[in-house]
């Protein structure tokens, strides 16, 4: 594994707990589920950006990169910054938020209930 994998997984998923914690802060996470959505995708076109800036590195770096070499370094970015970002996930439940899960499961149950969906 290059460093040019390790950089771009350690920044990808750096930028996806610094998210989780700027959303959480601006209070879209306590609010309703609608808000905590958009706070995930905005955090998936975060990451979209990362892996695109990463590629763009190494096709500029190395413009012979062959399709598995570049499918290798994807998979290894993905790999890195997805543990990361797991592992930060799982502190930000366990420290920052712990009522989050019971949160989401009541605003579910609350959203299918006012649709009229029974239990």
């Amino acid at each position: 594994m290059k460093s040019r994998e390790w950089k771009w997984g350690l920044i990808i998923g750096v930028v996806n707990i610094v998210w989780l914690i700027v959303s959480w802060l601006a209070g879209w996470h306590g609010g309703g589920i609608g808000s905590f959505q958009v706070a995930i995708v905005m955090g998936f076109f975060l990451s979209f950006v990362g892996f695109a800036l990463a590629f763009r590195e190494m096709t500029g770096t190395e413009p012979e990169t062959t399709f598995s070499e570049g499918l290798r370094f994807g998979a290894l970015v993905a790999a890195l910054s997805a543990l990361l970002t797991a592992g930060g996930w799982a502190l930000y439940l366990w420290k920052v938020n712990p009522g989050m899960s019971a949160h989401l499961v009541s605003e579910v149950r609350a959203y299918y209930t006012s649709a009229g969906v029974a239990p």
